[in-house]
Parts: structure tokens; C-alpha cells; sequence
């Protein structure tokens, strides 16, 4: 596996939040935070995964708001295109709560509104 392959999956495997944040620090360790171009992108589904983990109490606010730092800032993670502004703005918040406010449920939820469609009623 090449150093640019073996990069991308790392940087997949913390947006997807598979293992512990620690586990994902160390493996990108290896990596420089600057990057020439975007080898994994978020997508709503990622920050969607985590904020539901954290209304089922899988997860504690300070637990997203590491996750979230770990993501914000880093040159080798795009944003998902048509979603890019919703995006930004959903990791700032989550990542800086004292500057924005605090994740409470009663957020996440609210944060989950904006980035899971409604489901639509099926005609019988």
C-alpha cells in the first residue's frame, strides 16, 4: 500500500469515527496536516454518525468535540461540494464549543435536522 493510499484510509477511518480518537491521532501521526490536495472529504453522514452516537449516549460532548478538532483544519480533508457551507459550519460549532455553544441533545438534535432530510411518507 503506498504512503498516499495508506493516508486516505486513515483519514476515512476518522471521519467514519471507527476506533478510538486516540488510535486515529497515531495513525495519522505519520502525516503532515498540510496536504497539496484532499485525499478524503466529510460528508453529512459523518458528523450525522456522530451526533447520533452522542444523543444514544455512545459518546460524550467532549468526545465530538476532539473528533471535530482532529478534522477542522487539516489541508488532506475536503468538504463534501453541495453541502461545503453547511458543512464548515456544523464542524466550527462542534469543534468549538466556548466559542459557539455547547452540545447538549437538544442540539444534536436540532444539528440533526439540518443535515438529515425528512423521511418521506410512503403512499399506500
Amino acid at each position: 500500500m503506498t504512503m498516499m493510499s495508506e493516508r486516505k484510509k486513515a483519514l476515512e477511518a476518522l471521519l467514519a469515527f471507527e476506533q478510538s480518537l486516540e488510535l486515529h491521532r497515531t495513525a495519522l501521526a505519520a502525516f503532515s496536516w498540510d496536504a497539496d490536495t484532499e485525499l478524503a472529504f466529510l460528508l453529512p453522514s459523518h458528523i450525522a454518525n456522530v451526533l447520533n452516537r452522542f444523543v444514544a449516549g455512545r459518546m460524550a460532548a467532549t468526545e465530538v468535540e476532539a473528533w471535530a478538532n482532529a478534522i477542522e483544519g487539516r489541508d488532506d480533508i475536503g468538504f463534501e461540494s453541495a453541502n461545503e457551507q453547511l458543512l464548515r459550519e456544523l464542524l466550527h460549532e462542534l469543534a468549538n464549543p466556548l466559542l459557539t455553544q455547547s452540545l447538549t441533545r437538544e442540539r444534536a438534535v436540532e444539528l440533526l435536522k439540518r443535515i438529515e432530510p425528512p423521511v418521506s411518507r410512503r403512499k399506500v
